[in-house]
């Protein structure tokens, strides 16, 4: 199932959870008014009663360790270092931790403070046996940067603008 119907059913299961779907349903408004109970309805729904707080919380709790654990373990933000320790690109990466070609992300020139043509989406995030590559373009220039684990992070090369830099990519 893809990640977006997973989250979605998920969702679903917390509302229905949340919505007291085994309680009996509110009965329509009477279509003869004198029908109606004195005062008639609040004017507003903040004066309905809230329902089951714990079960809510309970349930959004729990939604939320699900969604958890459908994340790789690339999820989150990185930070990529050239010679010196230099900062030199921000990745906000999005790993659904579901097989090839389920990383997506974005990416930031933290050189650079202006934004536009020195952010974007990243094209493509490939797993690449035990290493990654990822693939973007920046001002139309393409920089493709190939990574393998190293230590607490990931080590490699950074091609772009007919350059090759050592870089290493940590969380950040």
């Amino acid at each position: 199932m893809p990640l977006n119907s997973t989250l979605a059913t998920v969702l679903l299961s917390v509302v229905l959870a949340s919505s007291g779907a085994s309680q009996p349903a509110a009965q329509p408004p009477s279509a003869n008014p004198a029908e109606e109970e004195p005062g008639g309805p609040p004017e507003s729904g903040l004066d309905a009663p809230p329902g089951d707080v714990p079960s809510y919380d309970a349930a959004i709790r729990a939604s939320s360790r699900t969604a958890e654990t459908l994340q790789g373990p690339l999820e989150g933000s990185w930070v990529l270092t050239g010679r010196g320790r230099r900062r030199l690109y921000r990745f906000q990466l999005a790993d659904h931790g579901l097989g090839p070609g389920t990383i997506e992300g974005a990416w930031r020139d933290l050189r650079l403070a202006a934004p536009g043509v020195h952010s974007g989406l990243l094209s493509n995030v490939a797993r690449d046996g035990g290493g990654l590559v990822f693939r973007f373009e920046e001002a139309g220039d393409p920089v493709t940067v190939t990574l393998r684990p190293a230590g607490a992070g990931w080590g490699g090369l950074m091609r772009g603008g007919g350059r090759t830099t050592r870089v290493s990519l940590k969380r950040g």
